[in-house]
């Protein structure tokens, strides 16, 4: 891994590094309880959502607290494609032209053929993590 130095002249980017971990690190201290929090949130709502279950998927609901409230939405729309009738109607032409398949059902139907049928790149996004210091950047440094 090149460090961003390398690229560019540092300027005020060692600043700025510095800052964001001294945020996260606050962050982290200040709410170290809101992974918990976020977990129990998502139960809860997965609760009232299951209460709805089986309603009309077409309507709204309102759940009720003592003091507060959430709407429940109606179900959202799900589009199907029956690709016989795209056949059918577009002919196997067209639709060759203008189908895409998921990678996982791919390698499901293609099995050791799989490399054969995708080409991949590195063209996708990136992250950014912080490590524990910047005291020993060589040890951190990915080859």
């Amino acid at each position: 891994m090149k460090k961003a130095a390398e690229h560019q002249a540092a300027g005020g980017r060692k600043a700025v590094v510095d800052e964001l971990a001294a945020l996260e690190k606050y962050l982290e201290a200040e709410y170290a309880d809101l992974a918990i929090r976020s977990e129990r949130a998502e139960l809860l709502r997965a609760t009232i959502l299951l209460w709805y279950d089986k309603a009309d998927a077409s309507t709204s609901y309102v759940a009720e607290g003592e003091k507060d409230a959430y709407t429940v939405s109606a179900r959202a729309l799900k589009t199907t494609v029956h690709y016989a009738s795209v056949i059918k109607h577009l002919g196997a032409a067209k639709f060759r032209a203008i189908a895409t398949v998921t990678l996982d059902k791919l390698k499901k139907a293609a099995g050791g053929k799989y490399k054969l049928c995708v080409s991949s790149s590195r063209t996708g996004g990136r992250t950014l993590t912080r490590v524990a210091s910047s005291q020993e950047p060589e040890a951190r440094s990915a080859k």
